[in-house]
């Protein structure tokens, strides 16, 4: 290694003053974090904004984007040194003199100082001849000291390049005085640096003049315009640090994402950056020792000139599967997995959603400047599925897969890492507190210190219509998120919560409600959130795809009639047991007995009922079900699946069923994966029914639908033992999407009378007799015919007459 001191005048001078530049570190890193590889810019000057990882947003993440170049600082001429040396590699910078107002004053804002020259080395010590001291000079620069390194040359009492011994800076390079920078690829924006960008802006906003100061100094009159793609250049005529901002506004692009879901980029305002340039030939040294031998790098693990955007879109926010699901781990959960449910099933709910970039919110937060942030998990039930209990929130990291390989929820005890093996387990489990009203969004500049006023910093609220059982729930989590995001102070490197993933599960019952409501009901889930990072005080929030979750109930309705006459018989009576659950995990057991409520809705018409099984809290003390006086009989709220029908008391005069008869319900439905309904629609309903009774002496079944196929509506087929609604209207509308009842089919039980009047004598038999008694009815008279004959034959007068 030569003798610095060999180097000229002008630039020994300039490197006693000046701090050499630490340069940015990994793509993720704050605002100075630059991408891997090497840039294919027109210049050596140029910047090279690349696009977002595909998580993140991919090409569209630089769609609509609108970028401007500042140059905040100059390369000092000869002093890039990149020789692999981390105790070595490094630049000198030098601010000009008329931004260093401006700059100063951010950068005591962001140090926590009262002003710059109580920084730690800010200003050079001297020796006994008047010198400069090197060992302890930062330079009195801004963007010097913000390097957190110094690069001195040898002699006057220095020890030369000992980049160790400075204690002052942030280090934004693995020079630094740290020796590791603030590298966090994989994280969310560390470090000061990015608060010193978002401060630059926020006092920009705040001072005209010191806009139109840096005005002066932008390198593009006019803004880059960027279009989806995997770079966007920033042509420049000159090496240094430049501060990036973005101009454009939200933009929102229509995406599908690798598991075939459909959704939207919401793409917000790019945040702040400042990026060093590669050298150019003047800024390279040329003494030996210091020749650099690499011109896309300074120690870091990213390339000069290169940047990752640094923006938040919708998939921040959104987990790699359908947001929302039923908790298929739980019984509860694999019983509504055919979509179909009884009155009192509790379904439970899974929702999962990630969390976005916070670094920014957190910055004003360690500031004490006023921000909002909004993180709000909603959801709303229509009428007949009742929210209850308090929901659960448990905190995941980003390497946590919630889902299995073909996207069910996994248990809680099941959640796994990266390799698909290890169980993780939660980061934490976050309390609520319940709140009685919802609180008021924060209005635009309405945010404080710490955060929206009027809300904790984890909530949630519900209510029940108590008419209806439609449940609004919204679980609270912004201030929360942002007060335990970590720690992105002075040369920190905890790991925040970036890409962490929150668990919410919570249940709903199925309640009698849901009849009323055409047997379906269903929940619509959803996040709002504030999307603002280079606004924390913006007030504004979106939302992400509502999320869909359908569930249906079904009815028996049939009629008891008179197999002589079709008049409505009253009185019989039935007990109903489950032939088959249709579904494993159906509370229901195959073979057990049901029990029901009797409903009368009108107490004025007690004539008019049904019966329905009970919902939670409700004593179900009907063990059988009775035809009405017109005949019917109606059984509400049922599950998919066989039921059989015994008769245990006939109608007055009527015979008893001699044996049991089966319906069966079941649906088939259609789920398109790509989008965020579950399912889409209910394309078959069917009921199918046995053939076990026959009326004598016509050998015809006793169970039937009364309607012929002639007489059925558009979309219905009546056979023999069926009854199903399939097909479309031709607009693409599903007939069976909302049919879970037979009305129209007539169903129909026969009932033979006990005995049959015979016109003949007058006389009353057994029905059952009838075929007896026709039988020797009719061998009689053939007998007697045959007797007639002979006698007949015997007398020549009576052939003759005949």
């Amino acid at each position: 290694m030569s003798d610095n001191s060999q180097i000229r005048p002008r630039q020994s001078r300039a490197m006693r003053r000046m701090v050499a530049l630490g340069v940015a570190v990994a793509s993720m890193a704050g605002g100075l974090a630059l991408g891997a590889g090497s840039a294919n810019a027109a210049s050596p000057y140029d910047i090279t904004v690349k696009a977002a990882v595909a998580s993140r947003g991919g090409q569209n993440s630089l769609k609509g984007r609108q970028f401007t170049a500042y140059k905040l600082a100059d390369y000092v001429d000869g002093t890039y040194v990149s020789v692999g040396d981390k105790q070595l590699d490094g630049v000198a910078v030098d601010t000009p003199d008329a931004l260093k107002p401006l700059l100063n004053k951010v950068l005591a804002r962001t140090a926590g100082v009262s002003d710059v020259t109580k920084l730690p080395g800010w200003k050079a010590s001297t020796n006994t001849a008047g010198d400069e001291q090197p060992g302890a000079n930062a330079g009195g620069d801004p963007i010097a000291w913000m390097g957190g390194f110094r690069q001195t040359p040898a002699g006057q009492n220095a020890a030369g390049n000992d980049q160790a011994a400075g204690y002052f800076g942030y280090g934004w390079n693995e020079s630094g005085p740290q020796g590791v920078g603030n590298n966090s690829p994989s994280k969310a924006y560390t470090g000061s640096v990015r608060e010193f960008a978002d401060n630059l802006v926020k006092d920009l906003a705040a001072n005209p003049a010191d806009q139109a100061l840096l005005d002066k100094y932008k390198a593009n009159s006019q803004p880059v315009a960027c279009t989806a793609g995997d770079a966007c250049t920033i042509p420049l005529s000159s090496s240094g640090v430049y501060l990036i901002l973005d101009t454009g506004g939200t933009t929102r692009t229509e995406y599908v994402n690798a598991n075939g879901f459909k959704g939207s980029w919401t793409t917000g305002t790019t945040q702040p950056m400042i990026v060093p340039t590669k050298p150019d030939d003047k800024d390279v040294a040329t003494m030996d020792g210091y020749k650099p031998s690499d011109r896309t790098r300074l120690g870091t693990t990213g390339a000069l000139g290169e940047i990752v955007v640094k923006n938040v879109v919708d998939e921040e926010e959104l987990p790699h599967y359908i947001p929302k699901q039923r908790d298929e781990t739980q019984n509860p959960g694999k019983d509504a997995a055919d979509n179909g449910s009884d009155i009192g099933d509790v379904i439970p709910y899974v929702v999962s959603y990630r969390i976005a970039d916070m670094s920014a919110y957190k910055a004003a937060l360690d500031n004490g400047d006023k921000w909002s942030y909004e993180y709000r998990v909603l959801d709303y039930t229509q009428p007949g599925l009742k929210i209850t209990g308090t929901p659960t929130v448990d905190l995941y990291g980003p390497e946590a897969n919630l889902y299995d390989a073909k996207g069910k929820v996994l248990a809680k005890d099941k959640v796994t890492g990266a390799d698909g093996k290890t169980v993780i387990q939660p980061k934490t489990s976050i309390a609520l507190t319940r709140v009685d009203q919802i609180p008021a969004y924060a209005a635009k500049g309405a945010g404080t210190a710490t955060g929206q006023a009027g809300q904790p910093d984890a909530w949630y609220y519900l209510s029940t219509d108590p008419n209806t059982d439609e449940t609004h729930m919204i679980v609270g989590l912004g201030k929360w998120i942002v007060k335990n995001y970590g720690d992105i102070k002075l040369n920190d490197r905890t790991k925040t919560l970036y890409g962490s993933q929150f668990a919410i599960r919570y249940n709903a019952l199925i309640t009698p409600k849901i009849l009323a409501h055409q047997n379906m009901t269903h929940n619509e889930n959803w996040l709002d959130y504030t999307d603002t990072p280079h606004d924390v005080n913006s007030g504004s929030h979106h939302s992400t795809p509502h999320v869909v979750i359908r569930q249906w109930t079904y009815d028996i309705d049939l009629h008891k009639r008179a197999s002589t006459s079709n008049a409505g018989l009253e009185g019989a009576e039935f007990k109903v047991t489950v032939k088959d659950n249709a579904n494993p995990a159906d509370k229901k057991a195959n073979n057990s007995e049901l029990k029901f409520v009797k409903v009368t809705p009108d107490a004025k018409n007690p004539d008019v009922y049904y019966y329905r099984l009970p919902s939670a809290g409700e004593t179900a003390n009907v063990s059988r079900v009775v035809t009405g006086r017109d005949g019917l009989l109606s059984i509400k709220g049922l599950d998919l699946g066989a039921y059989t029908l015994t008769e245990t008391k006939a109608p007055r005069n009527y015979q008893l069923l001699k044996s049991s008869e089966d319906v069966r319900i079941s649906a088939k439905f259609a789920d398109d994966p790509t989008n965020f309904t579950t399912p889409d629609h209910q394309t078959e309903s069917r009921l199918t029914i046995s053939k076990n009774n026959s009326i004598i002496p016509l050998v015809k079944p006793m169970f039937n639908f009364a309607v012929t196929q002639a007489n059925a509506p558009k979309g219905l087929t009546i056979t023999a033992t069926d009854a199903y609604w399939s097909g479309t209207d031709g607009s693409g509308k599903y007939y069976a999407d909302d049919k879970t009842s037979w009305v129209d089919t007539q169903l129909t039980l026969w009932n033979q009378p006990i005995n049959v009047m015979l016109a003949q004598t007058g006389g009353v038999i057994g029905f059952g007799a009838i075929v007896v008694t026709g039988a020797a009815l009719l061998s009689g008279g053939l007998l007697l015919l045959a007797r007639r004959r002979m006698e007949d034959d015997a007398d020549p007068t009576a052939q003759a007459a005949a």
